[in-house]
């Protein structure tokens, strides 16, 4: 009677723990990237009361006799299957369709954990987060190639906050319209021609025009006599003709040419960024912060930049990309920034493919000599106030900095007086290298007739 009451007892055990997954599930139904469990149940061992026997001459054998003593839940089996995708109003929510799992760390990929919820934002660094701080974990895009490495190892997803993409113009518009049909439709006299540049058109004033000759055109007139065509376009020839001739324009015709994208880095020395989190003195590539302001003042393929309220390599790298494209007003210098992989300076490129001008082609760059953003700073820490001061001269026990007629942007090696670790006053920091730069890969070319002094 007591095993029997045991028994259902078990039974009911079981089953509570099978309710109890399934409130789970239900209590997760709206969990973003939760799969579901089920409970799996197994009998518990028999009480054997006789065992079996086998057949012996002239009598068979018999069963044993057990008696099973209930069921208890063996284990819970989470479910894996392809749940539905929702459509959401945030652009950072992603979701897996099909197998495979979204890559997490809070220690820079040292320690990854999977997860199939793509709830993800951006902190303010640019970091793509999920809701408890963890990094998305994948492989960032190389924008000197256009093309994603996934062979290389996972690393933080980065976003610049100050990243843009500039506009590329229209190349073609398809326009889908209905005509009234009840519009009167007059008579008006327009010009027949064809749209493309090689071809000319006929008005009725009964003089052809041909705005470009430089193809086969054809004309159409009622005229039984001779008609005169009036040319106002004009030969340029062709680049190359048959025996392989270049370059045949007429005299101050030219065309550029360049062989590869005008790349450019500041702090080639390598100075590490200034980290506000590490709590002690630092020489480093300052960018300013909300106590600190720091000048940018540069030149650029011709065009002034100066601002005296840059407070990070954010601002400086948005600034300057202000200056990218021409206005009204001015020129622009072809050139677009990007903070570089460490954040400590500045990525420069020019692709060339702007501007007819010698100011929208190439890079180049002048630091002038009260620029202090990116420049080399001390940073001071002050274990009493829990606060950092700034300097580029020796105070606080750190090192002077004479930039000696150049700048961290351009400087192309060091100096250190006295060498260390020979005894002797506080190590002065000097750069050695011009305060400009110039990179070239695209070139100009024009014709002329006339003997040419190189």
């Amino acid at each position: 009677m007591m095993r029997s009451l045991w028994s259902g007892v078990s039974g009911l055990q079981a089953h509570q723990v099978a309710m109890d997954v399934e409130g789970n599930n239900i209590s997760n139904v709206n969990t973003t990237g939760f799969k579901y469990s089920r409970a799996d149940f197994g009998t518990m061992f028999s009480q054997t009361v006789k065992i079996a026997t086998a057949p012996t001459d002239g009598r068979g054998g018999s069963n044993p006799l057990q008696i099973g003593l209930g069921v208890s839940v063996s284990s819970t089996t989470r479910i894996h299957s392809q749940g539905s995708v929702q459509t959401t109003d945030k652009n950072t929510d992603v979701a897996i369709n099909g197998d495979g799992f979204f890559m997490v760390s809070d220690d820079g990929g040292l320690t990854n954990y999977l997860t199939r919820s793509g709830d993800f934002k951006l902190d303010a660094y640019g970091n793509f987060v999920n809701n408890a701080g963890f990094v998305v974990q994948g492989w960032n895009i190389n924008w000197d190639t256009q093309s994603i490495d996934s062979s290389r190892t996972p690393q933080n997803i980065f976003i610049d906050p100050g990243m843009h993409i500039p506009a590329a113009k229209s190349t073609e518009v398809a326009i889908k319209a209905n005509l009234n049909s009840g519009l009167n439709i007059g008579t008006a006299s327009r010009p027949l021609y064809s749209l493309d540049s090689v071809h000319g058109f006929n008005q009725k004033t009964g003089e052809t025009k041909d705005e470009n000759d430089t193809g086969t055109t054809q004309f159409y007139t009622t005229s039984k006599n001779a008609v005169e065509v009036t040319e106002k376009g004009v030969d340029a020839g062709s680049l190359f003709n048959a025996n392989g001739q270049g370059l045949n324009l007429r005299d101050g015709q030219g065309i550029w040419v360049s062989y590869a994208d005008a790349k450019y880095s500041t702090n080639s020395l390598g100075y590490n960024a200034f980290n506000s989190n590490l709590q002690q003195n630092q020489t480093a590539a300052f960018w300013g912060n909300g106590n600190q302001k720091t000048r940018l003042d540069i030149v650029i393929n011709g065009v002034v930049i100066q601002n005296d309220t840059i407070g990070s390599i954010d601002e400086a790298i948005a600034y300057i990309n202000t200056f990218t494209a021409p206005t009204d007003a001015r020129e622009g210098t072809g050139v677009r920034a990007v903070k570089n992989a460490d954040g400590s300076g500045i990525d420069f490129v020019n692709d060339n493919a702007d501007g007819t001008t010698d100011n929208m082609k190439n890079i180049n760059l002048v630091v002038n000599a009260n620029n202090t953003a990116g420049e080399l700073w001390n940073a001071v820490w002050n274990n009493n106030t829990q606060t950092f001061s700034f300097n580029q001269g020796n105070g606080g026990q750190q090192p002077a900095i004479n930039k000696n007629g150049s700048s961290l942007w351009t400087a192309t090696g060091q100096n250190l007086t006295p060498a260390p670790p020979a005894p002797g006053p506080i190590t002065q920091i000097q750069f050695t290298g011009p305060a400009n730069a110039q990179i070239i890969t695209a070139h100009k070319y024009i014709y002329s007739s006339s003997p040419q002094t190189l």
